[in-house]
């Protein structure tokens, strides 16, 4: 980045009272960093940012393209915005990373140990040493969170975490750096004295598209250090030399340590792979100058790491182990340790990740099938992807010779449970890989609880734990019933006119009871007690105020602060639901539910124009568009769907993106359907169920509709 460009950056830290790259997080005052990210472009965010109070915006696109009102806001462009971000989260913390020595630790696998151990050394030799990994974030004599499958935090957070060991007098950092820190510049910045090559192994080629990529993005680590260390037995290793300088170089090697050190590390490790990162940690030490004595000391007493080659108490004589291996490089090194020390069989669990690496599916399962005795492929952080896709990508590595070596368990709870209560017999050995001890399980954009160490134990004692994601779940349903219905005339709210001698409000509960929804709220507004005084003799209804008219998408978020434990929610709008039938909408959620949808609507196919225009649904009944009257008129649209006021939502989904509507420019209310954008930004489709009766819908707005409602219903 230019120099005159980062002194721009730190001036202008001086001028605001806070740095975000979130413009929900924006406040008055404060500065707006807007990103291109992977689903969604923060420079679409900027004009929320500046109605949120942002005084400079930074940015890398044409003040023009971004339409900045340079009156309120003042507009920095920079060639990379996530660079910039690292300058501004170092300046705004007070650049701590120039009062530390910092070490990072880079490499696909081995990262986690080898900070850890190094740490370990120097806090035994009474360094105050902060450690920043994959696990968490240990400064002084606190441990920290640093999220759900992270390893380099966001420059703001792993800034405030640097600040926070210069706080407590910390003379060393230790980082673990991943590819994607560097590719994404989270370190960017950091002058680091020493870098620290584990390994280079297949890993991550989705994202980087190829092995030179991954390997040169390694490299900036390396490049940034005062001094390097790479592994002497690592091919990578050798092209990665060729980028530095060799009076910054040094090799190594469990064979150049003293016969004592290598005795130490033997004994403690028997795995060839955690030999090499002891190795990495004791000469990093070494070089710093700490003692044989301290060195010794932390290597015999290093208690081990949550999620590595961890091993789960049992009485069921069998052994069962826990351990993160999720690369081919790891889970064949894991398998071939295990393999040796296997009195009996060796079973391993494990599953590959949704939305990475593809290619190390089929890699994984040979290795598995290949060196274990059985195989249970499952579910490993599936995200927007199928499990049941995943697996069969998996079944194709499987060498025919060894196709009675395997079972497919989608559920990762059901995996475990069947490995060690239906598989293992006496002195087998059941290892668990991928997930070590990450707390969480990725499915649709949504992060659930979950532990292996949790399942296993409760598998020992033949309990079975399985991730709360599926279409078991409980369902909760919110009705929009605080319209005014000033079409209508008179007092009495919408939701309270009848049909057929019932109001519709009533209507719609009635059915909801019927499909045994388990939390239903009802959203009002206009002459609230009325509707309030209606539902009383219905116990399981909760009703709750929209004090201001800020739309639909406003109202579903305050119906969602009663909603707490459902992951299906039901949306209807109570002007619209009063002719559905218990089996439509039993039939709706069915279909949301078992295709494991993150967002259906109910539609109704339309052949003319509307007033309230259409959605353009493609072979596969995905949203793809939508149109106006006026859209429709001039393409000559023959057929296209329009929303029948009722959606299903995964509940966690929602809850995370609902935020993220825009308010319409028109009334300045923040409108449900707006969720359309929403969802395409974050890769989301939204799926349609389409209502094959019309005359189940009828939307109530006017006395006319009213009166074509109760026609509709009669003729049911």
């Amino acid at each position: 980045m230019q120099l005159n460009i980062e002194k721009q950056l730190v001036s202008a830290v001086g001028e605001v009272k806070g740095v975000t790259d979130n413009s929900n997080k924006v406040r008055k005052d404060f500065l707006f960093v807007a990103i291109k990210g992977i689903t969604i472009d923060a420079h679409d965010l900027i004009s929320q940012a500046v109605d949120n109070g942002a005084k400079v915006v930074v940015g890398e696109k044409d003040p023009k393209d971004v339409k900045i009102d340079t009156k309120r806001a003042r507009y920095i462009r920079v060639s990379d915005s996530r660079k910039a971000l690292s300058v501004l989260a170092s300046a705004w913390y007070g650049h701590p990373s120039r009062k530390l020595k910092v070490i990072g630790v880079t490499g696909t696998d081995g990262k986690t140990t080898t900070s850890t151990l190094i740490w370990n050394i120097l806090t035994r030799a009474k360094k105050k040493t902060g450690l920043i990994s994959t696990v968490s974030a240990r400064i002084g004599s606190k441990e920290y969170e640093t999220g759900f499958h992270v390893t380099n935090p966001e420059p703001l957070e792993l800034q405030k975490f640097l600040k926070k060991m210069v706080d407590e007098k910390c003379e060393y950092a230790v980082l673990e750096v991943t590819s994607h820190g560097l590719d994404q510049e989270r370190v960017y910045g950091i002058d680091f004295d020493i870098g620290v090559l584990t390994n280079v192994t297949h890993e991550h080629i989705d994202y980087h598209k190829t092995f030179n990529n991954y390997l040169r993005t390694k490299t900036k680590l390396f490049r940034r250090s005062k001094y390097s260390f790479l592994n002497k037995r690592d091919m990578s290793s050798r092209k990665i030399e060729k980028a530095l300088k060799a009076s910054r170089m040094k090799y190594y090697d469990l064979d150049s340590l003293s016969a004592e050190l290598r005795n130490i590390i033997k004994l403690r490790f028997e795995e060839d792979y955690n030999q090499e990162n002891a190795t990495a940690a004791v000469t990093v030490a070494k070089f710093l100058g700490i003692s044989d004595k301290y060195i010794t000391e932390a290597i015999k007493n290093f208690p081990g790491i949550e999620g590595r080659m961890q091993e789960i108490e049992t009485d069921k004589n069998i052994r069962i182990i826990i351990d993160f291996a999720h690369t081919p490089n790891s889970l064949e090194n894991v398998l071939r340790v295990l393999k040796k020390s296997c009195k009996g069989k060796l079973i391993v669990v494990f599953g590959c990740a949704g939305e990475r690496d593809k290619a190390k599916r089929k890699m994984m399962a040979k290795i598995a099938t290949s060196l274990a005795d059985f195989s249970v492929f499952t579910a490993e952080d599936p995200r927007h992807e199928k499990v049941d896709d995943i697996l069969r990508e998996m079944e194709k590595g499987v060498l025919r010779k060894n196709i009675n070596k395997y079972k497919s368990i989608p559920e990762r709870g059901d995996a475990i449970y069947y490995a060690i209560n239906k598989l293992a017999k006496k002195r087998d050995t059941v290892v668990i890989c991928g997930k070590g001890h990450e707390k969480s399980m990725a499915y649709n954009g949504v992060e659930y609880p979950w532990s292996d160490q949790k399942a296993a134990k409760g598998a020992i004692k033949e309990k079975l734990l399985s991730v709360n994601h599926s279409n078991t779940v409980d369902v909760a349903a919110i009705v929009l019933a605080g319209g005014k219905g000033t079409r209508m005339g008179g007092s009495t709210p919408k939701v309270l006119r009848k049909i057929a001698g019932a109001p519709i409000i009533i209507r719609t509960i009635r059915l909801l009871d019927k499909l045994g929804v388990d939390r239903i709220v009802v959203v009002t507004g206009f002459q609230a007690r009325k509707v309030d005084k209606a539902l009383e003799r219905y116990g399981r209804v909760t009703t709750v105020r929209q004090t201001e008219q800020k739309g639909t998408a406003h109202a579903v978020g305050i119906g969602l602060k009663k909603v707490k434990k459902a992951n299906t929610l039901l949306v209807m709008f109570g002007d619209d639901s009063g002719l559905y039938r218990a089996r439509t909408i039993q039939e709706f959620l069915n279909n949301h539910k078992k295709s494991n949808n993150t967002i259906t609507f109910l539609v109704k196919k339309e052949n003319r124009p509307s007033r309230i225009g259409g959605l353009r649904v493609d072979r596969s009944n995905s949203v793809v568009g939508v149109m106006t009257m006026e859209e429709l008129l001039r393409d000559k649209i023959k057929e296209y769907f329009v929303l029948c006021g009722a959606f299903c939502f995964d509940t966690h989904w929602l809850r995370a993106h609902l935020k993220y509507i825009e308010p319409s420019k028109k009334s300045g209310e923040y409108p449900l359907p707006g969720v359309i954008n929403v969802a395409k930004k974050s890769g989301i489709k939204i799926n349609v169920f389409e209502l094959k009766d019309n005359n189940q819908w009828n939307s109530v707005n006017t006395p006319f509709e009213l009166k074509q409602a109760e026609r509709k219903f009669r003729q049911q």
